[in-house]
């Protein structure tokens, strides 16, 4: 279709909503929980569910810490090469203009974990608060970084022997910082979308109910 069809179709009122997919940083961390819940259930049906499981859990929790980031520290999510730093020395250079070139990057899935526990960093704001995690729950979310989504990610090729009970203990330590974050640090931006609470709070029971079972031995759908 030309310029001028296109043109001529948003004129005539038409609804273009199917041609565009648009996302936010809460929308696609919200989005990521509710497929790990949507992959728990068909774990039972299909082992290999489990490694898309892995896949959205630690998106889920890395966006879900971007977006608490960069909705309370004052810095940002971003980070500064040593030539984005030399850029911002020039007063016409605003550090928006940086965040989507080579001159930034935003903090890794490690260092994030770590801003979040920081009390002088995310205190900034309205009833915003560090995230106390405990020294096993940390351990258990850097296996399914180090461990699970870095070997899925990096595949090489071998025999691999995955426990699913110690699997199942991951995600849920996982998906408890990622309700922290939420509910307890109260760091989440539910502001930008009256949908996101609820959104959030059924994936969570929903994730919360299908571990419960398939810990028990019960996953059946």
């Amino acid at each position: 279709m030309s310029n001028s069809e296109e043109k001529k179709g948003d004129k005539s009122g038409s609804d273009n909503s199917s041609r565009h997919f648009q996302i936010y940083a809460w929308t696609n961390a919200v989005d990521s929980l509710e497929k790990l819940s949507f992959f728990l259930n068909q774990i039972m049906e299909d082992q290999f569910a489990a490694k898309w499981a892995v896949f959205a859990a630690h998106h889920a929790l890395y966006s879900f810490m971007i977006c608490s980031i960069e909705n309370c520290v004052p810095s940002g999510a971003h980070r500064f090469t040593k030539s984005g730093q030399k850029l911002l020395g020039d007063l016409e250079t605003s550090p928006e203009a940086l965040f989507s070139t080579k001159h930034s990057k935003i903090v890794d899935f490690e260092e994030a974990l770590k801003i979040i526990q920081s009390e002088k960093l995310m205190s900034h704001g309205y009833n915003h608060n560090a995230l106390r995690i405990c020294e096993s729950q940390i351990e258990l979310v850097l296996k399914l970084h180090r461990k699970f989504r870095n070997n899925f990610e990096h595949y090489k090729p071998k025999g691999w022997l995955i426990t699913f009970e110690y699997f199942y203990v991951t995600i849920e330590a996982t998906v408890r910082v990622i309700e922290g974050l939420a509910y307890e640090a109260c760091t989440f931006p539910f502001y930008q979308d009256r949908s996101l609470n609820p959104r959030v709070r059924v994936a969570l029971d929903s994730i919360y109910e299908k571990l419960s079972l398939l810990m028990n031995g019960r996953g059946e759908s």
